[in-house]
């Protein structure tokens, strides 16, 4: 099913969500608030009229339905009726009015001029602000749904209540430990959110010591362990430009360790043996370039000389480092394709393009969005945010480009910068065109939008100008004083290309072939 049902209908409509919510599927919150909404229906919430001095005594309309003995809620507490009385009273309202319908039911209103209220004395003062008191309804939700208010209550302590209990017999439910009451706690319990992490050339490594639930009949402990190529589920090799997805699974041998296997598949490994019942997707990373650096992060040459000869070329094939990402460490958005920049900030590896629809996508190979797609500072931003993401501010693409190596005029060997160039190319082809944070193509092919604005200095007319028709009027000194900034570089910009160069000239609503966006994502 696809999301909490608006009504619970039946006795086994109550007990299958609690099913669903047990396994995961469904929140427990929706099904709080849904028991919330049906014990809500065991009252007749009545207006109180007026309450005595010591607040013992309470006005009601005329209510037939409450008894002596009765329990009543009274806000957040209860109280018991002691005794109940109803008395006529005259009308504030005008002779003619109508009978109410209340009252044509009952046939309690012997004149047109009077009514009749209720008078209840209960066991306990009520708070002095209480404005309704609920009165218990002839049938309950119990009865209605044929469940018993003891089953109700079990369920709820068994989903909010205390989960774990001492009981060496384990006669008591909640004495016994199992994979539904460890993911409660927390599906995933580690000693590091990065509990998966990169530990050499094409090599990641599981910590030891992280507790991972898996479907409903397993829970694992890890031990230090190395995944390679060897545990991909249907190759020998990595695949330049692909995103993987770690698996934990149970072979249902409670003898047996768990087992680690790499896919593509964003669902489960291949193979029949697996599914969503016996796997558990913990992590993932992108393969592809990644730029050799120092032990400070900064771009060396072969040697280790910060930028000494030849270090713009220094790139190796590889798992991207900080593209490493478990449940614990990862973006708010979808962390496939994307790299941890540090500061709780992740950016896409490549350069966004259409995803097909009206958001964006990062992937290898893929022919960046610009201005020739109807692009702009505006729509770059929206786009972006129906994916989770957003633009970066000027610090934050800053960061991320440096390493980059400086565009050449008169060829592509550091990016696709060349002054000959006519067009756009694909993203992530050129080896050399990575920054030191693995990000790829942020200084070539198309310039980026930047989260960040200035005014034209010579501007000086100010006024309301009409420059987004439809989406309202800006005031400044200018038609065109608004600047977006844009950062990189494009594809014929040549050696003007590189990790800090900034145009301040175009504004947000402008719509051109060589302004592209590339986007980022606070960590989860």
């Amino acid at each position: 099913m696809v999301g909490f049902p608006k009504v619970i209908k039946t006795k086994q409509d109550l007990v299958n969500t609690f099913k669903l919510v047990k396994r995961g599927k469904l929140k427990k919150a929706d099904w709080l608030a849904a028991v919330e909404k049906l014990e809500k229906q065991n009252w007749i919430e009545c207006p109180v009229l007026e309450k005595s001095e010591d607040r013992r005594t309470v006005t009601l309309m005329f209510c037939n339905e409450v008894s002596a003995g009765d329990k009543i809620r009274a806000g957040s507490s209860t109280a018991t009726v002691v005794s109940v009385s109803h008395e006529d009273v005259e009308k504030d309202i005008a002779p003619q009015a109508e009978t109410s319908q209340e009252e044509q039911k009952t046939g309690q209103e012997s004149t047109n001029n009077t009514t009749k209220h209720t008078i209840i004395t209960l066991s306990k003062a009520v708070t002095a602000g209480l404005g309704i008191l609920g009165v218990p309804a002839a049938v309950t939700y119990y009865e209605r749904l044929g469940i018993t208010e003891a089953e109700v209550h079990e369920r709820r302590v068994g989903i909010m209540g205390r989960l774990f209990v001492y009981d060496e017999n384990m006669t008591d439910e909640r004495a016994k430990i199992t994979v539904g009451k460890m993911a409660a706690v927390s599906d995933i319990v580690a000693p590091e959110k990065e509990y998966i992490q990169y530990s050499g050339a094409n090599e990641l490594t599981v910590i030891p010591g992280a507790v991972i639930a898996v479907g409903e009949n397993a829970v694992f402990r890890t031990e230090e362990t190395a995944l390679t190529a060897a545990n991909l589920d249907g190759a020998s090799s990595f695949e330049h430009g692909a995103d993987y997805y770690i698996y934990i699974c149970d072979t249902g041998n409670d003898s047996q360790n768990e087992v680690y296997l790499i896919s593509q598949n964003s669902t489960f490994p291949d193979g029949n043996e697996w599914d969503d019942t016996n796997t558990r997707k913990i992590g993932g990373f992108h393969f592809g370039f990644v730029r050799n650096t120092n032990e400070n992060g900064q771009e060396i040459n072969a040697s280790g000389t910060v930028r000494g000869s030849g270090w713009e070329s220094n790139v190796r094939e590889d798992i991207v480092p900080n593209s490493v990402w478990t449940a614990l460490h990862r973006p708010k958005c979808d962390p496939t394709g994307m790299a941890y920049l540090g500061n709780a900030l992740w950016g896409d590896i490549y350069t966004a393009q259409s995803d097909g629809g009206q958001g964006l996508q990062a992937v290898y190979g893929g022919t960046p969005i610009t201005g020739t797609e109807g692009l702009n500072w505006y729509i770059a931003n929206e786009r972006a945010a129906r994916v989770g993401k957003r633009l970066p501010g000027l610090a934050e693409f800053l960061v991320a480009a440096e390493g980059n190596p400086q565009g050449l005029d008169g060829g592509n060997a550091n990016g696709h910068t060349a002054t000959t160039n006519t067009a756009r190319t694909v993203c992530g082809k050129i080896k050399n065109a990575i920054s030191n944070r693995n990000i790829m193509g942020l200084c070539d092919n198309v310039w980026k939008w930047i989260d960040e604005f200035c005014l034209d200095p010579a501007a000086a007319s100010w006024g309301w100008q009409n420059v987004v028709p439809g989406y309202g009027q800006i005031y400044m000194p200018s038609a065109t004083a608004l600047r977006a900034l844009i950062g990189g570089g494009d594809w014929h910009s040549g050696a003007h290309c590189g990790a800090r160069a900034v145009v301040c000239s175009y504004y947000p609503w402008n719509v051109n072939a060589v302004i592209g966006v590339w986007c980022v994502c606070d960590s989860l």
